[in-house]
């Protein structure tokens, strides 16, 4: 997740980029989870959590997952799908086309990627096609 104040969300420029990490949940994000879970049926535990997070601390969520982008935005967090953070990773020289490539074969072949195939299928084209 990426601080909204370290984006251009305009432009798509990130200035952190290179500086991803992983944070912890705290004891107020579980509670909370929990009380949503008795009213959000549609969204896993680990779903749930993810938005409390980008949510009590003013983050980007990062997700492939239709629901949770939907259930997100509806409530205030701005979301970047698994393919627009692939590309910013090519933008950012952080990743090499190729890299990106592979990486959306393996999106693709994964037996849970919730990202639908076509729009996978219209990314790897772009890749190869033009430099993004």
């Amino acid at each position: 997740m990426v601080k909204n104040d370290e984006i251009n969300p305009k432009t798509c420029d990130v200035k952190i980029i290179k500086k991803i990490k992983t944070i912890s949940v705290t004891f107020n994000d579980i509670l909370e989870t929990n009380k949503l879970s008795q009213t959000v049926s549609k969204l896993s535990t680990y779903d749930l959590i993810n938005f409390v997070i980008a949510k009590n601390n003013d983050y980007i969520l990062a997700t492939g997952d239709d629901a949770l982008k939907k259930f997100a935005e509806r409530n205030g967090v701005i979301v970047f799908r698994t393919l627009k953070l692939i590309k910013l990773m090519i933008d950012n020289d952080i990743i090499s086309r190729e890299k990106a490539l592979e990486a959306c074969i393996s999106l693709k072949s994964a037996a849970n990627t919730r990202i639908p195939k076509e729009l996978i299928d219209a990314f790897v084209k772009d890749l190869e096609r033009v430099k993004i």
